[in-house]
């Protein structure tokens, strides 16, 4: 499927450093090219740091985290990239649209 975006969708937080990994420039830079992707390939990107997936597999964690910023187009194309506690650490895996 392909997605429309509204003008408040592309208003949206794509970087979210929950574990303060980015410095405020880092977190920008990302957030304008997250926005850039979004515009240009018309998926939704998300970009999140965290030292706690709540007892969650990154994946678990991941999808939760987009339903929750997107909570009406869950069967929509997007991606998220997640950055987890080292001992948390999986390999990374694709998840793009169903």
């Amino acid at each position: 499927p392909t997605i429309s975006l509204s003008a408040q969708e592309t208003e949206t937080t794509h970087v979210y450093d929950e574990a303060g990994l980015l410095s405020d420039e880092e977190a920008a830079v990302l957030e304008q090219r997250c926005r850039e992707i979004e515009t240009q390939n018309r998926i939704h990107i998300l970009m999140v740091t965290t030292e706690d997936t709540e007892g969650k597999t990154q994946e678990e964690y991941a999808d939760d985290f987009y339903d929750s910023v997107y909570p009406e187009e869950k069967d929509e194309n997007g991606a998220l990239y997640i950055s987890a506690r080292p001992q948390d650490y999986e390999p990374p895996k694709a998840a793009l649209g169903q």
